[in-house]
């Protein structure tokens, strides 16, 4: 591996004086682990090639490839090394498989990106972006294919204005991005696009502004969602501000126990006198308008509801915030698990009080019948003419000397003119 004849061109590779890289071992220019690249080149009688890396003088390592062939010189046989320097070719390489890196993540982004360079032309493009603009775009100025517009809010009103690339630049070179700005996109083939954009600095190794990176998202069909959902909502709460006893919600649970209401209508201020917008601040305002005891049933039942996802029905008792009226609510909803593990559930408050009196006050009057019948010594009976079956007090049947139990036929007992008329 004694070096006998080296060129100026391989010592200035080496960034090592000629004079010390004759008479040097090879070996002590070759990086360790390539070592035993060296080896079989040596060992090799014929012509061969391989690449390995060199060690310079100043310790950096550089990518050579080496062609060995034998030689004779003065009757001796010798190995002629012609040693290549790939640094170059490596460095076209490596920019080569960058850019297909950046062809290939352009390609596989969902979004628009371009790149644009600062006078607006598009000199790199994914393919989602001819998709987006229905036609190629590629070396077209940015404003040609993709016209942005943007609403700004002047005073009170909201103004349109068209938003260029030269805006767009400008905000970059200010603010360093342009970050989720809503905007409409007119494409070349007619239709107009709702799209959120963005767009950051492209700039040389020494700060030089090369340009833009753009992304244009096409947001159209979840603006439509959007619409669809407020126009639901509309209707829904349409519908829960005109139910004359009710009120109709959307309460949620998060995972970590934080109530909030997502939807109250205005029929809950009535029921409970608690304001709408004070509920959707603080559920817990309506939430206190319920007597301790009712409040705590209906925290244990939400809880089952939760953890097994059925339906929640209580009816609870209440003071109305503003009159401090007693009142009665009948509280019914079904659940539903987010993806997140927080539960919503849409439910309906109904009010209950004017039942529970005509209750209360029908359970009173049987009580003040039952005593009316046991001071008075009353017997009293129930003729059913369909099916022919009667029930009878056990003042009935002391009265008519019959044993208690199951009555006879009514129609020994009843007047004949009744019998026959059906009564």
């Amino acid at each position: 591996g004694l070096i006998l004849f080296s060129n100026e061109q391989f010592a200035a590779l080496l960034e090592t004086p000629l004079a010390r890289v004759i008479g040097s071992s090879i070996r002590d220019y070759v990086e360790s682990e390539d070592a035993f690249v060296l080896s079989a080149l040596l060992a090799t009688p014929r012509r061969a090639e391989a690449q390995l890396r060199l060690k310079r003088g100043s310790g950096d390592l550089v990518p050579v490839r080496i062609s060995v062939n034998t030689l004779l010189l003065d009757g001796i046989e010798c190995i002629c090394f012609i040693v290549t320097d790939l640094t170059e070719q490596r460095r076209n390489q490596e920019i080569v498989a960058a850019e297909r890196l950046a062809r290939s993540i352009l390609d596989q982004a969902a979004g628009a990106i371009l790149v644009v360079d600062p006078t607006g032309k598009i000199i790199r493009a994914s393919r989602a972006a001819s998709q987006l603009a229905k036609t190629a775009v590629l070396l077209r100025q940015f404003d040609e294919v993709y016209a942005l517009r943007i609403t700004s809010d002047a005073i009170a009103d909201e103004v349109i204005t068209d938003y260029t690339f030269a805006e767009i630049l400008s905000t970059v070179q200010r603010l360093g991005a342009v970050s989720d700005l809503e905007a409409t996109v007119h494409v070349p083939d007619g239709k107009t696009l709702d799209a959120i954009v963005s767009a950051g600095l492209l700039s040389s190794d020494n700060a030089e502004c090369l340009g833009c990176i753009v992304q244009i998202s096409d947001i159209s069909a979840l603006k439509q969602t959007e619409v669809s959902l407020r126009e639901s909502e509309s209707r829904l709460r349409a519908l829960g501000d005109n139910l004359p006893e009710g009120a109709i919600y959307r309460l949620r649970q998060e995972t970590d126990g934080r109530f909030y209401f997502e939807f109250i209508s205005a029929g809950m201020e009535r029921l409970n006198g608690v304001p709408v917008e004070e509920m959707m601040r603080n559920p817990w305002a309506g939430f206190r308008t319920m007597r301790r005891e009712d409040l705590e049933r209906m925290m244990d039942a939400i809880s089952v509801s939760r953890e097994q996802l059925t339906r929640f029905e209580i009816e609870v008792y209440h003071t109305h915030r503003k009159t401090g009226q007693v009142c009665w609510s009948l509280l019914r909803s079904s659940p539903w698990r987010h993806p997140d593990g927080s539960t919503v559930w849409n439910g309906i408050q109904l009010d209950i009080t004017d039942r529970k009196r005509a209750v209360d006050a029908l359970r009173e009057s049987e009580r003040r019948l039952g005593f009316a019948l046991e001071g008075g010594q009353m017997g009293m009976w129930e003729w059913y003419p369909a099916n022919s079956q009667s029930l009878w007090n056990e003042k009935e049947y002391e009265l008519l000397g019959l044993p208690a139990g199951r009555p006879p036929g009514a129609n020994r007992f009843v007047f004949p003119a009744y019998t026959s008329s059906g009564c």
